[in-house]
């Protein structure tokens, strides 16, 4: 006989994804979590001044909005409303309403390792 045991394995279905409430909070997927490896990490967010539509996430140690991971059914979250107002206010998406946005592949700009959200401009919805 020959014996192999059972590993568990943890499955993390979903993309790696945000949403930016009305009150503020930004909540992310348990798989942007996994896969931007955010445990006891900062998020900050810019803004291209040259393209005001377009926003990327830097994540670091010590700088930025404190990422909690305490809710694991949930995912991560970080709170700040005048930057979730001044993202859906750029991107012309509606203050009131839950603002969804893919993360998209790193990049390296000034020497930051930024992560693009792909957000879809508020003109373009149907």
């Amino acid at each position: 006989m020959k014996l192999k045991k059972a590993e568990n394995r943890t499955v993390v279905r979903g993309k790696v994804s945000l949403s930016i409430y009305k009150n503020g909070n930004i909540q992310f997927t348990l798989a942007s979590q996994k896969e931007l490896e955010m445990d006891n990490k900062h998020a900050n967010f810019y803004q291209d001044e040259d393209s005001p539509g377009d926003w990327y996430l830097h994540l670091c140690e010590y700088d930025g909005l404190k990422i909690n991971t305490y809710d694991i059914k949930k995912g991560p979250n970080c709170s700040s409303k005048s930057i979730a107002q001044e993202i859906k206010k750029s991107t012309r998406n509606p203050i009131h309403k839950t603002l969804r946005a893919m993360i998209g592949k790193e990049i390296i700009e000034d020497g930051l390792k930024l992560y693009p959200l792909l957000i879809k401009n508020g003109d373009e919805r149907p």
